[in-house]
């Protein structure tokens, strides 16, 4: 009986285990939605440094998110590929039912060239640039 228990026991928590696991997989979606992704090569005013700027806009099931993009991997030499995270973040634990629509944009450091830019939230790829203008 009481490996009969055991085995119940386990077979109970491998059960929960899958579940949370699909939960996280569920959860690991970008629940936004984006469109006419941007990006350029331009010197900063102030430095003269080369900076890559992406923009695009986000819409958000939910409002009191604040939206933001990371500098992500580079993938490639010859021609790389510039990976950008869209992070999505809530500000307070109340959700709204207002769909909000923003820009989101970002400046960063700049690789001498680029084959491409692509945009990544929540590991799905939701935009990608290419070619990526040089602007004087």
């Amino acid at each position: 009986m009481s490996k009969l228990f055991a085995c119940a026991a386990l077979l109970v928590l491998w059960g929960v285990a899958v579940d949370s696991a699909a939960a996280h997989r569920r959860e690991a979606r970008c629940y936004a939605r984006t469109k006419d992704w941007r990006a350029w090569v331009e010197r900063s005013s102030n430095e003269g440094r080369r900076q890559l700027v992406v923009a695009g806009i986000v819409t958000t099931p939910t409002g009191l998110n604040r939206r933001y993009l990371k500098l992500g991997s580079v993938i490639g030499s010859k021609h790389p590929q510039q990976v950008i995270d869209l992070e999505i973040r809530a500000i307070a634990d109340i959700a709204t039912m207002a769909v909000e629509t923003h820009e989101v944009r970002g400046r960063f450091a700049a690789l001498p060239r680029y084959g491409s830019v692509v945009i990544r939230c929540n590991g799905e790829n939701v935009g990608r640039v290419s070619p990526v203008d040089q602007r004087p």
